[in-house]
């Protein structure tokens, strides 16, 4: 049986828990406006609350919704208040909020699980302490972005204490960076995570934005899991990345990396 578990915002990394506000405004800070597209008349409004669609980012891996509130009493977008589908099916994705002073995003995990081009209903039942209904239907696109999304297929393993790590691909967009790999351990620890962290040639983390697990085998003494960690890209593209491994056993993120990918130019 195949297992998945989606992991959102609020990931400890070496015993640091990198909040939701603080990811959303490095994400923030690094988008340029060659990455933008408008997305004009994308307002609705109930209750006294005008509500619209600022800006749509894409990249696959994740989906970046930015958006105003404007009223006496309007506020944020709550986690269980909002509902996305796509064609008429809820998206059960990892997803985040945050809101300040009349603007605030909401982050899905989307992990290669969306097509590239589709139509996203967005239906809101309150913002703040309203309770109202804000309907709002998003074509959302990949085509701003996909000359800029770059691929490799590293394929190293290596080995960690008693587990095996197989590097198998790398994206990088102008806004996420996603590791692919799977991990074998030993099973004698139910509650053991281990999971991959990426940083530059100077040792500064990328922040990381969440992951999906599959358990993909587990006959009882061994485990297999396959990982899709994302994190926020910098805003200068690096040229390598190196990899340590975040151990429960350890209580924190390994000294020495694990791997270091070089990038080409």
């Amino acid at each position: 049986m195949i297992k998945s578990v989606i992991c959102a915002i609020g990931l400890y990394i070496a015993g640091d828990l990198i909040s939701n506000m603080n990811a959303d405004s490095l994400l923030a800070e690094r988008l340029s406006s060659k990455y933008q597209a408008p997305y004009q008349n994308l307002t609705t409004e109930d209750k006294g609350i005008k509500f619209s669609i600022k800006d749509i980012i894409y990249d696959h891996q994740q989906l970046l919704i930015k958006y105003t509130a404007e009223g006496e009493k309007a506020g944020g977008i709550h986690f269980n208040s909002v509902n996305l589908s796509v064609e008429g099916k809820e998206l059960e994705l990892g997803k985040s909020a945050s809101y300040s002073q009349g603007r605030g995003e909401i982050r899905i995990l989307t992990n290669n699980s969306l097509p590239k081009t589709f139509m996203l209903r967005l239906e809101i039942s309150q913002l703040g302490d309203t309770v109202g209904k804000w309907i709002l239907n998003v074509p959302v696109s990949t085509s701003e972005f996909e000359q800029s999304i770059v691929h490799y297929e590293p394929m190293i393993t290596k080995k960690f204490r008693d587990a095996s790590f197989e590097i198998k691909t790398v994206q990088i967009s102008p806004h996420t960076t996603t590791i692919s790999y799977t991990v074998v351990f030993p099973k004698y620890d139910d509650k053991r995570t281990l999971h991959i962290f990426v940083y530059d040639k100077n040792g500064i983390p990328f922040e990381p934005i969440g992951g999906e697990i599959k358990t993909l085998k587990n006959d009882g003494q061994w485990v297999t899991q396959k990982d899709n960690r994302v994190f926020i890209t910098p805003k200068n593209k690096p040229d390598s990345l190196t990899l340590k491994v975040f151990d429960s056993q350890l209580k924190g993120t390994s000294k020495e990396p694990l791997a270091t990918i070089e990038l080409s130019k």
